[in-house]
């Protein structure tokens, strides 16, 4: 997956791999209210997580996932702006 997007350098997730509780840190230039969060599997198929979005940060619940690859999507609904982020459930 490559992203083209000048978001990348100031969005980080923490910890990877995980096992419960994934944190998505947005930097200065992205709101958590004005994103957009979907979370795949390598195969394509969406979860739906429980998602709590604070400023800058934004916490998502993993503990339902099952162990593997996935991927985290994150839209800058305002400019349409893409990031992709892997990450490893343990």
């Amino acid at each position: 997956i490559k992203n083209n997007s000048s978001l990348v350098s100031d969005i980080n997730i923490y910890p990877n791999p995980v096992n419960t509780n994934l944190t998505i840190s947005l930097g200065s230039s992205l709101k958590a209210n004005n994103t957009d969060i979907s979370i795949m599997n390598v195969l394509g198929q969406s979860f739906n997580q429980s998602i709590t979005k604070l400023d800058n940060l934004i916490q998502v619940n993993t503990e339902s996932l099952a162990t593997g690859n996935y991927v985290i999507l994150i839209k800058n609904m305002a400019t349409g702006e893409v990031v992709y982020k892997k990450v490893i459930k343990e």
